[in-house]
């Protein structure tokens, strides 16, 4: 059968016993995650009218939904600016992402990371993200997810940015 996604040159995916380990061959950050977290998007492009990113996307586990029927997955994104600065950075994805900026920060326990979140009553979509200044460039590192599967899957997002952080020269 043939591959549905390849890897790019740009990045190294190997399985170390029960975890995925993604590598960037050109930036210098790394992570590590359950081999259950669905990989859906591996890139490296140059963002329309924006800077050039380093985009890992995946899925967690499944959770139900409260208030609603069903389970779903949340999403996590890995954004890396090879050579950005953070400011110019973490502002073109933080509009992209929806965020207006008045989000009041949350303290993550991770280093002296903040977060901030909103929620969207309309689609019950909880949306989070942080950003920090790595030594390759700048990294944000967004988590999205339904109401109920935001709340079950949180400490994913906090664990994903814990060991990016910690993976990045």
């Amino acid at each position: 059968m043939p591959p549905l996604m390849t890897v790019p040159d740009e990045f190294s995916l190997s399985l170390r016993r029960d975890m995925l380990h993604v590598e960037s061959n050109k930036v210098g950050w790394s992570v590590s995650v359950p081999y259950y977290f669905m990989i859906w998007n591996i890139s490296e492009f140059d963002a329309t009218e924006g800077p050039r990113t380093q985009l890992l996307s995946l899925s967690t586990s499944a959770a139900a939904h409260q208030g609603l029927e069903g389970h779903s997955q949340a999403t996590l994104m890995l954004l890396v600016g090879p050579g950005q600065k953070l400011s110019e950075f973490e502002e073109f994805y933080r509009t992209a992402l929806g965020f207006t900026g008045t989000e009041t920060p949350q303290a993550l326990p991770v280093g002296q990371l903040t977060s901030k979140t909103k929620f969207d009553e309309a689609t019950k979509l909880h949306s989070e993200y942080t950003s920090w200044q790595a030594k390759g460039g700048p990294m944000v590192v967004a988590y999205m997810g339904m109401n109920g599967t935001y709340q079950s899957n949180r400490a994913n997002f906090i664990d994903f940015v814990r060991a990016v952080h910690s993976g990045a020269d």
